[in-house]
């Protein structure tokens, strides 16, 4: 299990980009959560195998249609999530 929490700048409110994360995250058994932040970016956290966390990060680079994801920051995250939510 890893622990990865991701910052995404650009376009990226307001184009189902929580939507679309809070779908494969269910299909891939992630834990975490998805939220917009004051400044327009977008914040999520990733928990659990690898190989799905990596494909959750995957898809936060290039964002669903609408967006225009302009620069990320992943970084480790410390805590416990339960479940998926969007906030």
């Amino acid at each position: 299990m890893i622990k990865k929490k991701i910052i995404v700048s650009g376009i990226v409110q307001g184009v189902t980009f929580r939507k679309h994360l809070m779908v494969m995250a269910l299909a891939l058994n992630i834990n975490g959560y998805a939220k917009n932040l004051n400044d327009g970016k977008l914040e999520a956290v990733f928990i659990g195998k690898k190989e799905n966390v990596d494909k959750m990060l995957e898809f936060c680079k290039k964002g669903p249609l609408l967006a225009n994801v302009r620069k990320y920051e992943i970084s480790d995250f410390n805590g416990e999530i339960k479940g998926f939510s969007i906030k």
